[in-house]
């Protein structure tokens, strides 16, 4: 398995963070059998029980600091964040509280300083509140492809954090997404899809969520694995460029054509395994 390593340095200004560990839930009066919870990070929801209620809290706390870095920017306190057990739940939340969309399975709302997720028995809910944290430190103006590719990229994130206050520090390790690379595998199958070219390029498809995700993921994940510095660069220069057509400045961003990257990417993705 193909990983990516990054040690990062705590964005942290030294001050205390309440751990998961010391805050105590209690109950969320919102939902029967609701926890809520608050520490440095944010104010936690869960229809879940108190002990997936302090992992999620966790996993955000690992996530800050890594993402801060990564993403080169950092958030404004004041954050709440939401996981439902039921889709019912998660709905009545999105007409009552969020006003956002109803038939997905989580929502960033960066204006409101809000973050929902609806849990699946199947992968459960940190894949999904990974990949909706992401949006939260990277917003663009630009194709639906890239901050798509980007929360998909990091969804399955690793962090492990040594050390303390102002040494703290947390390695970052970004492995193989396998569901994205079983979907882009996929479309591989179907000839569909097959060309950075069409993507960069905003050409117009027919399922642009489809190439969103799978390719964008690929796309990021082929880009970080050749040169994180100039993969980061590259995302810098991008967040306020709208349009489609971003060819570009991913050619200059590597230094080389498109069609060059594309048979690199091709190469790459050919030999990636779950």
């Amino acid at each position: 398995m193909l990983v990516i390593l990054a040690l990062l340095t705590s964005a942290s200004t030294g001050v205390a963070q309440k751990s998961s560990k010391q805050a105590k839930p209690v109950k969320w009066e919102a939902f029967a059998g609701g926890w809520t919870v608050k520490t440095s990070f944010g104010l936690f929801h869960s229809t879940l029980d108190k002990k997936e209620l302090i992992k999620i809290a966790d996993r955000i706390a690992e996530l800050a600091p890594a993402y801060e870095k990564h993403f080169g920017s950092k958030l404004k306190k004041g954050w709440t964040f939401a996981v439902f057990a039921e889709r019912k739940q998660f709905e009545k939340y999105a007409k009552e509280v969020t006003k956002g969309r109803l038939a997905v399975q989580g929502q960033c709302f960066r204006d409101k300083k809000m973050l929902t997720v609806l849990t699946a028995k199947r992968y459960g809910w940190n894949t999904t509140l990974s990949h909706e944290y992401a949006h939260a430190y990277y917003v663009c103006n630009g194709p639906i492809w890239l901050r798509e590719g980007i929360a998909s990229l990091v969804e399955v994130t690793e962090v492990k954090t040594t050390g303390k206050g102002r040494r703290k520090k947390a390695k970052m390790t970004i492995p193989i997404n396998p569901p994205r690379l079983r979907g882009l595998r996929i479309y591989q199958s179907k000839k569909h899809y097959l060309s950075i070219l069409n993507l960069v390029k905003g050409e117009k498809e027919d399922d642009g969520y489809g190439y969103s995700y799978e390719h964008g993921w690929s796309l990021h994940y082929f880009l970080y694995s050749r040169d994180p510095a100039k993969y980061r660069a590259f995302l810098k220069k991008v967040r306020k460029k709208t349009g489609r057509d971003i060819s570009e400045d991913l050619s200059k961003a590597f230094k080389l054509d498109i069609a060059k990257l594309d048979e690199q990417w091709r190469k790459f993705t050919s030999k990636l395994k779950p």
